[in-house]
């Protein structure tokens, strides 16, 4: 369920201006009021795009890795 919650963040960040904004501004915030877990969330602010994407692996509904890179 938890990677579910990762990648559907992830899109709705790359899709939604205002949450981007909100954000940019409160990382974690962000992430946690959206679900995201404590380990996914390090994932992010570390840019471990290579954890990030075995962890979406086989899900159909990831984003491509690349876009993360923009969300430090």
């Amino acid at each position: 369920m938890s990677k579910q919650i990762l990648a559907d963040f992830l899109k709705k960040l790359a899709q939604d201006p205002a949450l981007m904004e909100r954000y940019k501004k409160d990382p974690r915030g962000v992430m946690t009021k959206h679900g995201v877990d404590g380990k996914h969330q390090d994932m992010i602010m570390s840019s471990d795009n290579d954890g990030l994407q075995r962890e979406l692996d086989g899900n159909p509904d990831s984003v491509p890795t690349t876009t993360i890179r923009s969300f430090k």
